[in-house]
């Protein structure tokens, strides 16, 4: 009885200890990708704690993961940068000026996001006259010098009429408890690409 008592106690120390090395080793990952599922490249991801201190950043081609974390919640922080004028072109111009004047509504939701060059929740004739500056060459960035945004896979927009404050006032984070977060996903557009025509990876 004593010895069956005291394997008890040490079996459930070693249990007690398993999970708490395993809480200190966990994972998180996923994909990013456009609406259309091609994988998203050159995206810088960086992982920060609840407190918004950077604790780590990969370069992403489609894919990320970070491993050996501790248990808690942690946000992401998702940019890229490069080639403003990749996908945006005259044709959007177009589109995007029949949506204002009423004649061809957008109706994706992550092209609204995508037409939406402020941020500031509105398609807007601002929005056409920054990108007609693009399309010329006067301007040579987009306002926050970001040229792909991402919101997470998990978003549903159907039935959402407001897609603006859905996308803006959805958070980054997940907790991270016992076990590996491999599909934390993110959707990515280009900005003012409303006809799906850059190459993502570029």
């Amino acid at each position: 009885m004593k010895k069956n008592f005291l394997f008890s106690i040490v079996l459930g120390f070693a249990l007690f200890m398993a999970q708490g090395l395993n809480a200190q080793n966990l994972s998180l990952g996923g994909t990013i990708s456009t609406e259309q599922g091609l994988p998203v490249g050159m995206v810088s991801v960086v992982l920060m704690d609840d407190q918004g201190v950077v604790l780590d950043s990969v370069m992403s081609a489609g894919t990320y993961s970070f491993s050996n974390l501790a248990a808690g919640t942690y946000r992401l922080r998702l940019g890229k940068s490069v080639n403003p004028i990749n996908g945006v072109s005259t044709f959007d111009a177009v589109l995007a000026s029949r949506h204002l004047l009423g004649q061809a509504p957008i109706n994706s939701p992550y092209a609204q996001l995508a037409a939406d060059i402020n941020r500031d929740g509105t398609i807007s004739v601002w929005d056409f006259v920054f990108a007609r500056m693009l399309i010329l060459g006067i301007q040579s960035d987009f306002s926050d010098q970001q040229s792909w945004r991402f919101v997470r896979s998990d978003l549903s927009f159907q039935g959402v009429s407001n897609p603006f404050q859905l996308a803006y006032g959805t958070s980054n984070a997940i907790t991270l408890t016992t076990g590996d977060v491999t599909s934390f996903n993110f959707i990515g557009y280009k900005i003012f690409d409303l006809n799906n025509s850059s190459v993502p990876g570029n």
